[in-house]
C-alpha cells in the first residue's frame, strides 16, 4: 500500500513538470507568433501606413507585404472623426464616425459636409451645403502636422465658406457658385501643403435660406403680390375712367360733329332759299321790267308807274303808322313831302 502511493506521487510530480514545460515551451512559441505578426505588415492598395521607430516617424510603407522590427518599430495607429450623411426614412441625417485604423487611404476621398450656418452679406441667414474631394499626398504631414486631420479639415472648409458667404449677397451666392468655389479654395491653399492634403473639387450643392428668412421670404412675396394686385386693381380703374372720360368726349364730340353738321345744313338750307328767293326776284324784276316796257311801247309814262308802286306799297303799310315821307315827281324833278296816313283799307 506504501508502494502504491509512493507511485501516485511520482506521477502527479511528473505530471506536474510535463505540464510545467509545454507552458515553458509555448510561450516563446506564443511571442514569435505574435513577434512575426507584428512585424509582418500586409499594406492594401490604395493605403500606406506609417512606421515609428522608437515613438518617432520613421518611414512610410507602401501597397504590398513588409517586414518591420517589432517591438522596435511599430505601425502608427490613426484615430479620426468625421461625419458622414446618411438617407433615412425620416429625412437625411448627419452621423459622427470615429475612424481608429492603421491605414491611411491615399485616393480621392469625397465627404458630403454638415451644411454650414453661415450670414451673406445682405445680411441673411443661409445654410450652405459643400461636397468636398480630397486625397492625401503626404502621409507624414497628414498624421503629424495636424492631430485630427479630418474634423481639422471639415472645420477649416466651413470656416472658409463663412468667410467668403460673408462677402457675397444671397443672390450672387445662389447664382456665382465658380465665385464660392473659388473664394473657398483660396483659403484652403494655406493649409494644402502644411497638412499634406489636395483639394480636388468643392461643389456647392445647395443654399437654403434659414427658417426665419424662409417666413420672411413668404411674408415679402405675399406683401409684393398684395402691392401688385392693389396697383393691378387701380390701373384697371384708372384705366376704367380714362375710356369713361375718352367716351364722354368722344360723345361730346359727336354731338358737337351732329350739331355742326345740322347747322351746315340749316345754312345749306337758307343758302339754297335765299337763292330761290333771289332767282325768284330776279324773275319778278325781269317780268317786270317786261312790263314796265311793254307799258312804255303802249305810250304810258313813268308818273303812272310809280303811282302803281306805291299804291301797291302803300297796301302794305302797318295800321299804326302816322307818317310817311313819299317822294313826288313832276315836272320840276323829285321833291319829297310828308303825308299823313289815316288808314288804308
Amino acid at each position: 500500500m506504501n508502494a502504491a502511493s509512493g507511485l501516485n506521487n511520482l506521477c502527479f510530480f511528473v505530471h506536474n513538470d510535463m505540464l510545467f514545460a509545454l507552458i515553458l515551451a509555448a510561450i516563446p512559441i506564443l511571442f514569435f507568433v505574435n513577434w512575426f505578426r507584428q512585424s509582418v505588415q500586409k499594406v492594401p492598395v490604395g493605403c500606406v501606413r506609417v512606421v515609428e521607430r522608437l515613438g518617432k516617424f520613421h518611414s512610410v510603407l507602401p501597397p504590398g507585404i513588409h517586414f518591420v522590427l517589432w517591438p522596435v518599430d511599430e505601425v502608427r495607429q490613426i484615430h479620426w472623426r468625421y461625419t458622414v450623411e446618411e438617407h433615412a426614412a425620416a429625412g437625411v441625417q448627419y452621423r459622427d464616425v470615429d475612424e481608429v485604423t492603421t491605414d491611411i487611404r491615399t485616393a480621392s476621398r469625397t465627404f458630403d459636409l454638415v451644411p454650414t450656418q453661415a450670414f451673406t452679406l445682405d445680411p441673411l441667414q443661409v445654410s450652405v451645403n459643400i461636397l468636398m474631394t480630397f486625397r492625401i499626398v503626404d502621409p507624414k504631414r497628414a498624421v503629424y502636422a495636424v492631430q485630427d486631420l479630418m474634423n481639422s479639415l471639415e472645420r477649416f472648409v466651413q470656416s472658409a465658406v463663412r468667410e467668403t458667404t460673408a462677402l457675397m449677397t444671397y443672390k450672387q451666392l445662389s447664382t456665382e457658385h465658380a465665385k464660392v468655389r473659388h473664394g473657398v479654395k483660396s483659403a484652403i491653399e494655406a493649409v494644402q501643403e502644411k497638412w499634406g492634403v489636395k483639394i480636388d473639387e468643392l461643389r456647392l450643392q445647395g443654399v437654403v435660406p434659414s427658417k426665419e428668412v424662409l417666413k420672411q421670404a413668404e411674408e415679402s412675396t405675399r406683401q409684393q403680390m398684395e402691392f401688385q394686385r392693389r396697383r393691378m386693381r387701380e390701373e384697371d380703374e384708372r384705366a376704367s375712367r380714362t375710356m369713361e372720360q375718352n367716351l364722354k368726349l368722344e360723345l361730346k364730340t359727336q354731338e358737337a360733329e351732329h350739331e355742326l353738321d345740322v347747322k351746315k345744313m340749316q345754312l345749306e338750307g337758307r343758302r339754297r332759299t335765299d337763292e330761290v328767293e333771289l332767282e325768284a326776284r330776279r324773275n319778278t324784276a325781269e317780268v317786270e321790267a317786261g312790263r314796265i316796257k311793254a307799258l312804255m311801247v303802249a305810250g304810258m309814262t313813268l308818273d303812272y308807274f310809280a303811282a302803281e308802286q306805291w299804291s301797291r306799297a302803300l297796301t302794305n303799310l302797318p295800321a299804326n303808322l302816322a307818317t310817311l315821307i313819299v317822294p313826288s315827281i313832276g315836272s320840276q324833278g323829285a321833291s319829297t313831302a310828308n303825308v299823313k296816313v289815316t288808314k288804308i283799307v
